[in-house]
């Protein structure tokens, strides 16, 4: 998983873009000033999908923490620190920025369990095969 990340992104206003430069720009900095090194982290352009889908949101958003699972980085989604999915499920607290009501909506928002139905949801993954929900997908890429 070391050359590449998701991420899974509402912009109402349109400017993917600027979010992506202002992502990788300082994720590139901070590395590069902390290993004292200098140039190019990320070889290439990224790949922006639309999704306008609201059960392919919620399908990305279970095939997306599988990532380290399947990278055999982790076992389990939870254990994987880099991930909103323990804020998803409420092992720790969502930051601020990070708005789950989109996705959990989709698991009956106002019920008790709303967390542990998400939870069942992503990981019913774990034990049965699963086909990549981006296979068949064609996307923009768009020049940082």
């Amino acid at each position: 998983m070391g050359k590449y990340y998701h991420l899974l992104l509402e912009t109402p206003s349109g400017n993917l873009s600027q979010i992506m430069r202002h992502i990788n720009g300082a994720y590139i900095t901070y590395f590069n000033v902390k290993r004292k090194r200098a140039g190019h982290l990320f070889q290439g352009r990224y790949k922006a999908i639309l999704v306008e889908a609201d059960e392919y949101a919620a399908e990305l958003s279970r095939y997306i923490p599988h990532n380290p699972v399947r990278a055999g980085i982790v076992a389990k989604p939870e254990e994987y620190k880099w991930s909103s999915y323990r804020s998803y499920v409420g092992q720790i607290e969502a930051p601020n920025w990070l708005k789950t009501d989109f996705i959990l909506g989709f698991f009956d928002s106002k019920a008790p369990d709303v967390k542990n139905s998400y939870r069942s949801f992503v990981e019913v993954l774990l034990t049965s095969e699963y086909e990549n929900p981006l296979k068949e997908m064609t996307g923009t890429s768009i020049s940082l």
